[in-house]
């Protein structure tokens, strides 16, 4: 479910928005090579999703994203490697709120907060995580989000 960045008590959420926020200047987002992994914390690194935005070339609609970049923590908690592969062939961990997510993070062209559960029993893992996450818009051309960078983390709740 979505939910207000400032109601998010997990700190490393805050400072890989800061990151993001850093580094757009007064941009609406920032370019793909300056949200530079390697200048983000080591830490948060692992836990990073990265997806380009696929957009019909003849109307601009946009029809899917596909995985560019999953943190190897990410792989870790929820049991699979996503890199390469489109968000619409995902099994349904999450039904349709991720779509819906990043639909909103390109919409609104802003970051969008979540807390929600990872269904893990599709991967052969005994319990399902809790997470808050958030994702953000990247933008190649100044004007369309062409990225969505997100950042996972077990909830706390």
């Amino acid at each position: 479910m979505i939910v207000e960045l400032a109601d998010i008590a997990e700190p490393e959420i805050h400072e890989f928005v800061a990151y993001w926020s850093s580094v757009k200047g007064d941009a609406f987002a920032p370019s793909w090579k300056q949200f530079n992994l390697p200048n983000l914390n080591p830490k948060l690194v692992p836990y990073v999703i990265v997806a380009d935005a696929v957009y019909e070339p003849v109307n601009g609609e946009l029809v899917d994203f596909v995985i560019r970049f999953w943190g190897t923590g990410q792989t870790e908690w929820k049991g699979s490697d996503k890199t390469g592969k489109r968000t619409r062939d995902f099994p349904e961990y999450r039904t349709s709120e991720g779509w819906e997510e990043y639909l909103q993070v390109v919409r609104e062209r802003r970051p969008v907060a979540s807390r929600d559960i990872v269904y893990r029993e599709q991967y052969g893992r005994r319990l399902n995580v809790e997470q808050v996450q958030v994702r953000v818009p990247l933008s190649d051309d100044g004007v369309t989000v062409t990225k969505v960078a997100t950042f996972g983390h077990r909830s706390k709740v």
